[in-house]
C-alpha cells in the first residue's frame, strides 16, 4: 500500500490517511465490533431509554394516531390507578398483569384484588393453552 493511504476493513476501498468514514459506513480508528458484543440501543424512537420487548405492539400504531407516552419509572412503593393505567397503555395490560406489575405493588384495594384474580385467571388459561392442565 503507497504511503498516506489506508484501506478500509469492509469494503477493501483505498482512501487517504485522513479519511474519517468509508462511504460503506466504517469508521476508521473506531473498535470494531465482534457479534458476541450486546447491541446498545442510545436511541429509543419513543425518547426515554426504555428498551422494549420484541413485537411491543405500540409502535404499530395506525398513521396519524398520537405517539403513546413512555410512562414515568416504576415508583419503588405502591402504584396509584394513574401510574398503572400509563403502564397499561404502554405495555398493554395483559404484559402488565402477567410481567411487569404484581398485584401487591397496587394501592387500590379493590384493584389489587382484580389484577390478583386475572393473573391467576390469565396463568391457568395459558397453562390449559400449553397443555399444562390435568388431564380427566
Amino acid at each position: 500500500m503507497p504511503k498516506g493511504k489506508k484501506n478500509c476493513p469492509s469494503c477493501q476501498k483505498e482512501h487517504g490517511a485522513r479519511k474519517r468514514q468509508c462511504e460503506c459506513g466504517h469508521v476508521f480508528g473506531r473498535k470494531q465490533e465482534s457479534n458476541d458484543d450486546p447491541v446498545k440501543q442510545t436511541k429509543h424512537p419513543l425518547g426515554k431509554k426504555y428498551v422494549p420487548t420484541p413485537g411491543l405492539w405500540v409502535f404499530d400504531k395506525e398513521k396519524g394516531m398520537p405517539p403513546i407516552p413512555t410512562p414515568e419509572d416504576m415508583p419503588d412503593g405502591p402504584m396509584n390507578n394513574q401510574e398503572v393505567y400509563d403502564y397499561c397503555a404502554f405495555n398493554g395490560a395483559g404484559d402488565c398483569i402477567m410481567e411487569y406489575i404484581p398485584a401487591r405493588k397496587i394501592a387500590d384495594p379493590k384493584l389489587r384484588k382484580l389484577w390478583k384474580k386475572a393473573h391467576d385467571a390469565m396463568a391457568d388459561a395459558w397453562r390449559y393453552l400449553t397443555d399444562e392442565h390435568e388431564t380427566n
